[in-house]
């Protein structure tokens, strides 16, 4: 088993789940792998943060829903963690007696152990540190617990395992300055557009006149002038000077 001790921000309810009292709560490692194998949620009375009983219900139904049998998580009190040593002691006692297949999650007011029965630990890590991330109850990030822990696990055998969840956020910036570059083009053409109506109008127009001047076919050119009576004159007494028949 791999075990790996993490600080958490717990965050959120401080309600007390109540299904038994204090002095019946479980205290030591055996004790609560008894209870943990016939029941994957326990919630100790004294803990802080800590969950309902309905609250620790809808943990339940995550579990069966997302990974039946391969989650177990127990919130106790810093007093029951402090007499194994803190949760890293706790959790290993628990270990001892429970068959960890999947990811055991123990968790006391500050911090919280997770032993592991697949190789790739790391993923156990950050998907438990971003479950317990930023604002939130405490029992909707052991809800996000539950989904980060069963997408991280590779499953009985497996090795491989679909990656955590991931959130993106998406680039608003570069949205807004593409939507505003569009808007200022499309506006831009609609101003230009009458302009280049007119234009094309008057060059419309100026073809049409240039057509108009042009002849049917070929290039117009003026008929030569009528010889007049003076210049027949003179070409007849040239050619009787010549010689020229008459």
């Amino acid at each position: 088993m791999r075990r790996l001790l993490f600080s958490l921000a717990l965050a959120g309810s401080l309600a007390v789940c109540v299904p038994a009292s204090a002095s019946a709560a479980p205290q030591t490692g055996v004790a609560l792998a008894g209870v943990l194998k016939d029941n994957p949620v326990y919630v100790d009375p004294r803990a802080r943060p800590a969950l309902t009983a309905t609250q620790a219900e809808r943990v339940r139904l995550r579990i069966a829903e997302r990974a039946p049998g391969r989650i177990a998580i127990a919130v106790v009190s810093r007093e029951v963690a402090g007499a194994a040593g803190g949760v890293r002691g706790l959790a290993r006692a628990i270990d001892r007696d429970f068959d960890v297949n999947g990811a055991l999650l123990v968790i006391d007011s500050a911090s919280a152990w997770v032993v592991v029965s697949y190789p790739d630990t790391e993923r156990a890590v950050r998907a438990v540190r971003a479950a317990y991330s930023g604002k939130g109850s405490f029992a909707d990030h052991t809800l996000e617990a539950v989904d980060r822990l069963a997408a991280a696990d590779p499953g009985p055998g497996g090795e491989g395992g679909g990656a955590p969840p991931v959130t993106t956020t998406p680039d608003v910036a570069t949205d807004v300055e593409n939507a505003v570059r569009i808007i200022f083009i499309v506006v831009g053409g609609l101003i230009a557009l009458p302009f280049v109506i007119v234009v094309l109008v008057l060059v419309t127009r100026g073809l049409r006149r240039r057509r108009n001047d042009r002849p049917g076919s070929g290039f117009e050119v003026a008929p030569p002038p009528a010889p007049s009576a003076e210049s027949d004159a003179q070409r007849r007494a040239a050619e009787k000077a010549f010689g020229g028949d008459d």
